[in-house]
């Protein structure tokens, strides 16, 4: 159970969840924050570094900046553009309270050492018919099966239906991976579509800027298209339960030798 893993945090961190939401987290495999966590300027400070990436995305790596849309790579306007591994080109989105408070929820829900093992930005442009569709995180990373890990969604600006917010089917007893295949059926797609979704279950999580959105690898989750006349930003970390690190030679040692002295 994941509720019996949890550590308390150390006293300096500050804590974002209520027992209710933890549980609520533990029963559905989503939760949607119903505060923001980080101030307008530091909301701004993030926004504004994920800006710049965007503003550079035809300058970085195809293999880190691609098409979420029918095809991963081509020229002209892009569908649902997406950066990987914003944290390694935009170090100082580490410095950021965005990330630090995300940090701080992964570890409520983790445990109190934490390790962002993945970090991309997604921007959906105005007046896009383009819906990120249902999928599981899992099927695109098949060897994190059975790994403790949440994925935060968080959102850089006022998100709803009409501009795409996250939309969630509650996990159950039955919850497995889904068979998924490329977007459209294409070859040229990178994204994956999950079959067999019962989307009569869904909830969409409306947020405010500053608001989050956090769930399991294995729940099932979509954006709808943006309708609106601006751009859509939203910042995503994936956070494991960091392992303890092997106790060296030397440490193994005078730990025995403490143990001796203790029943000598």
């Amino acid at each position: 159970m994941w509720a019996s893993s949890r550590r308390p945090l150390a006293r300096d961190s500050l804590l974002v969840l209520s027992q209710q939401q933890i549980d609520r987290f533990d029963r559905d495999g989503f939760l949607a924050l119903d505060r923001p966590f980080v101030s307008t300027d530091d909301l701004e400070v993030a926004r504004r570094l994920i800006d710049g990436l965007f503003e550079r995305f035809d300058e970085l790596p195809s293999d880190l900046a691609y098409d979420l849309g029918d095809v991963q790579l081509h020229d002209g306007p892009q569908q649902l553009p997406e950066i990987n591994d914003v944290l390694r080109l935009e170090p100082r989105l580490l410095t950021t309270a965005a990330f630090a408070r995300c940090r701080d929820l992964a570890a409520e829900l983790l445990g109190n050492k934490v390790k962002c093992s993945f970090s991309h930005a997604i921007n959906k442009p105005s007046h896009t018919g383009a819906a990120r569709e249902w999928h599981q995180d899992l099927a695109d990373a098949p060897h994190l099966a059975g790994v403790d890990a949440v994925h935060i969604w968080f959102a850089l600006q006022d998100v709803n239906e009409a501009n795409g917010c996250m939309r969630f089917i509650p996990d159950d007893e039955h919850s497995r991976l889904l068979p998924h295949r490329q977007r459209g059926g294409s070859s040229l797609a990178h994204a994956l579509v999950a079959d067999g979704v019962d989307r009569t279950r869904a909830i969409a999580c409306p947020l405010q800027g500053g608001m989050a959105t956090v769930h399991r690898p294995m729940t099932l989750h979509s954006t709808g298209p943006n309708t609106t006349h601006e751009p859509r930003l939203a910042w995503i970390m994936h956070f494991h339960r960091e392992a303890p690190r092997p106790l060296s030679v030397r440490a193994r040692r005078s730990l025995s030798r403490i143990k001796r002295s203790l029943h000598a």
